[in-house]
């Protein structure tokens, strides 16, 4: 018999540690933002860096700054498979601040009748009103 037996005391293990999180699928991403050509407000699915070269442009270095290029190039780099491009241009533009300037929230109900998407990328802004969208979004 052990001394647990005899002194009328049970001993329970349990782990502290959380069940692991489920990995979700990252697949499928969508980017909104700008580049140098393509559709406006039309998601469009491209495979491969090539793909987004075609119809949006390849990186832009201009004094406008688009970051989506850069990333969507990441993106593919890095074993990236499928992405829904939204293109925002200065043609929807929203009163901030005093200056017109691009609302990249705009873009986001293209996305709502997409079923495929996991993941949300807007690199081009910072405005808390875009991010805000972004996040009731999700």
């Amino acid at each position: 018999m052990s001394d647990n037996e005899t002194s009328g005391i049970e001993v329970e293990e349990l782990t502290l540690l959380a069940d692991p999180i489920e990995a979700l699928g990252t697949s499928t991403v969508a980017f909104i933002g700008g580049a140098q050509k393509g559709p406006v407000l039309e998601p469009t699915m491209v495979t491969s860096w090539d793909q987004f070269v075609d119809k949006f442009g390849g990186l832009d270095y201009s004094s406008k700054g688009f970051y989506m290029p850069h990333s969507v190039d990441l993106f593919f780099l890095n074993q990236g498979q499928r992405a829904y491009i939204v293109r925002v241009t200065e043609e929807s533009p929203v009163e901030s601040s005093g200056r017109m300037k691009v609302a990249y929230r705009t873009g986001l109900p293209c996305l709502e009748s997409l079923d495929d998407v996991n993941l949300v990328a807007m690199p081009d802004t910072t405005d808390i009103l875009d991010q805000q969208e972004l996040i009731r979004h999700c």
